[in-house]
């Protein structure tokens, strides 16, 4: 069964574009470009919405066009099979 899942990401100064890479995407990592918001103070909230079956995914950032990565350190990590970390959503 398919439940709905959404990736946030936001960090001070941080400006679009921001991409999410991960196994919830079809295909499968693909960067998915992310919707934003800015608030009243001038800050960015970063998110993208999946459907997603029951399980583990992983995910990680892309910080603009280039090769920035950034990680939600709150959460649990894991490294994929190219020893790469990157988040794990459940």
């Amino acid at each position: 069964m398919k439940s709905h899942v959404r990736l946030s990401y936001s960090s001070q100064g941080l400006q679009p574009p921001v991409f999410v890479i991960t196994s919830l995407s079809e295909p499968q990592w693909e960067a998915v470009e992310m919707q934003y918001t800015k608030s009243e103070d001038g800050q960015y909230h970063f998110w993208k919405e999946f459907d997603a079956e029951e399980g583990e995914h992983q995910y990680k950032y892309r910080l603009g066009p280039g090769e920035w990565w950034a990680l939600d350190e709150n959460k649990p990590t894991g490294k994929s099979a190219c020893a790469v970390r990157s988040e794990n959503q459940h």
